[in-house]
């Protein structure tokens, strides 16, 4: 360590007199430090961890690449100068010692060879690597002081001790005459008796664990998931903070019995309750007061009301199940593969480990959405409109020049882009993995981080739930009614995503507003969710305003796959009949999301199953 002082020492006097002698050869400027500041000590360092009766390990870190010198001195000894710190070779020093560091990077310094309980300064200072090197002002100072201790804790009177034992939990009281962690162990009742070390690694055990404890001050351990009237024997051991730690030598034995439990769950304030009720699905919330499993059964309307051992078993049910249940941990139950715009009886009831079963069952009413109705779908009638502006509004925006578009057929467009409520069915029923909400919410919040490829395969499984013809294949072509390859989208008959031709149609009011910026407003705000007003986040369905023709968040929330291919209108673009672009790994994106534009123009593109992203999402729609 010295021959490495030495040799930075070195360096450093020679890189000075190389600075000297360019100061001499230029005139009266100097040259100058490549950094004028000197290094600085990231927060809490430096520091000691690890101190037994002869060593430390001593932390540093500074916030560029730089030296760090050392020197330990008997306590209260002369403090020395940062400068006496670095050059080393100070009267009564224990240990000199320096070492280099990278910026913003912990360096651990091993530091043996001193005396059991003794007590000792140690003094840190950091110079940088810079061509006239900067040192510190003030060496920072650690005081220290060994320890000999190889005695273990020992429990104070009366300790531990295990109180409040019900059917499934006790509460575990230590309490220990040095600081240090309490090491436990559950096992059954006259299983064999572990050693210190066994109950320290808590292998086997029906619970294990342990806390950290200060000197003379009770600490209470809460176990939990036993079972009722069950003998157990509990295992304690403590082990004090020691540099190298000091365990009991053998544990200490409690015996308990568990109390017999015969109390069935309660159901917390508020649940059961409904959620994200849809046409052929809804969330039943749950949440009860101690661990167990929820039964759930739905029935006509108007049906007999049942047992709750009836719903346990799923007697005369449309849809039955059971969930586990945490203590009060709210738990989402998703029921599907129900009739839209029917009504239901739906009865929860809950049983804990005990088998104790709730009296009687608690009764929701349900209604499921109408799949047709109007909360759903708008009807748009055919028209001619001009599509596209021509102007670029980001780099990644694809523009489309203005040009005649003719759409000669009617069709239904979603009032609402689809939201994770929707698609959380579709995964529930078809296994398919759930899209990730970026922490933003679900239920009735847009779905996003879906792909194309994953909006085609939604709109296939809602075709085959309305019984209609799928409107895709396996490749993303379209499909006719009898199941064949069409590029003309009035014989596609299922569910599908928009055109980019329908989707702007139906953003511009038919084309009656060829120059509006926002679908429903030239006012982003009251139309949209964009970058100024979202606050970094999509929001439910349906809050804003609707455009004119009841069409909500075509501008911002999140934007929205089409059907169509990557098109480049340019100039002199001729007139089109019931465009549908074209195939291709390239796909558009229309909308704008919550977190930039969201202009009826606004055009983007992204491959079929490159990515999904947290701003795009989709809205489908059907030929009449």
């Amino acid at each position: 360590m010295k021959n490495k002082t030495r040799y930075y020492s070195v360096m450093i006097m020679i890189l000075t007199a190389l600075s000297l002698l360019i100061s001499s050869c230029g005139g009266d400027t100097p040259l100058k430090p490549s950094r004028e500041d000197i290094p600085k000590w990231e927060q809490a360092y430096p520091k000691f961890s690890n101190l037994y009766e002869t060593g430390l390990d001593l932390r540093v870190q500074i916030n560029e690449d730089g030296m760090i010198y050392y020197v330990i001195l008997p306590d209260n000894a002369i403090a020395p100068t940062a400068t006496e710190v670095r050059s080393g070779g100070i009267n009564g020093s224990i240990i000199e010692g320096s070492t280099n560091v990278k910026g913003n990077t912990e360096g651990v310094i091993k530091i043996s060879g001193l005396a059991k309980s003794g007590k000792y300064d140690i003094y840190v200072v950091a110079e940088d690597f810079v061509l006239t090197p900067n040192l510190q002002e003030y060496p920072a100072k650690i005081d220290i002081d060994t320890t000999d201790d190889i005695t273990s804790p020992e429990w104070l009177y009366g300790f531990p001790k295990a109180v409040n034992i019900d059917a499934t939990a006790f509460d575990l009281k230590v309490c220990i005459n040095e600081p240090g962690r309490v090491y436990y162990m559950v096992v059954l009742n006259n299983a064999e008796a572990p050693v210190s070390e066994a109950v320290k690694a808590g292998k086997y055990a029906v619970a294990s664990g342990s806390v950290i404890v200060i000197a003379d001050t009770e600490s209470i351990i809460n176990i939990t998931g036993l079972i009722n009237n069950t003998d157990y024997d509990v295992y304690v051991v403590s082990e004090d903070n020691a540099g190298r730690p000091n365990i009991q030598s053998s544990p200490f034995k409690l015996d308990i019995k568990t109390v017999n439990d015969t109390t069935p769950p309660e159901w917390i304030s508020t649940y059961p309750q409904t959620d994200s009720i849809g046409p052929t699905s809804l969330d039943i919330k749950v949440k009860i007061n101690e661990s167990g499993l929820v039964y759930y059964s739905v029935l006509p309307n108007n049906s007999p009301a049942p047992s709750s051992g009836d719903v346990k078993s799923g007697k005369d049910a449309v849809k039955s199940g059971v969930v586990l249940a945490a203590a009060d941990t709210e738990k989402t139950i998703k029921i599907s593969g129900l009739t839209g715009g029917t009504e239901y009886d739906v009865y929860i009831t809950s049983e804990d480990y005990k088998i104790n079963l709730q009296t009687s069952p608690v009764k929701l009413d349900v209604t499921t959405r109408d799949i047709n109705d109007s909360d759903i779908m708008v009807l748009i009638e055919r028209g001619t409109f001009s599509i596209g502006n021509g102007s670029y509004q980001m780099m990644v925006t694809y523009p489309a020049h203005p040009h005649m578009v003719t759409l000669t057929y009617d069709f239904y467009i979603g009032k609402y882009e689809v939201t994770f409520g929707e698609y959380d069915d579709y995964c529930f029923q078809t296994g398919t993995s759930y899209k990730d909400s970026a922490g933003m919410g679900r239920g009735e919040r847009p779905v996003m981080n879906v792909i194309w490829n994953d909006t085609l395969s939604f709109c296939n499984w809602k075709s085959d739930k309305a019984g209609l013809p799928r409107a895709y294949d396996g490749a993303g072509n379209l499909l006719d009614g009898d199941g064949n390859i069409t590029t003309d989208i009035t014989k596609v008959k299922g569910y599908r995503l928009t055109t980019e031709a329908e989707w702007e149609y139906t953003a511009r009011n038919k084309g009656t507003r060829p120059g509006i910026e926002y679908s429903g407003s030239d006012t982003p705000d009251d139309v949209a969710w964009y970058s100024s007003n979202s606050g970094g986040t999509t929001h439910p369905v349906g809050q804003k305003n609707p455009n004119e023709l009841g069409i909500y968040d075509m501008s911002g929330n999140v934007s929205e796959f089409c059907h169509d291919g990557y098109v480049d209108y340019g100039y002199n673009s001729p007139p089109k009949i019931n465009p549908i672009g074209v195939g291709g790994s390239i796909r558009m994106i229309r909308g704008g999301s919550y977190r930039g534009g969201t202009t009826t123009s606004y055009r983007l593109a992204d491959g079929n199953n490159f990515r999904g992203n947290t701003g795009t999402g989709f809205r489908i729609a059907r030929t009449k």
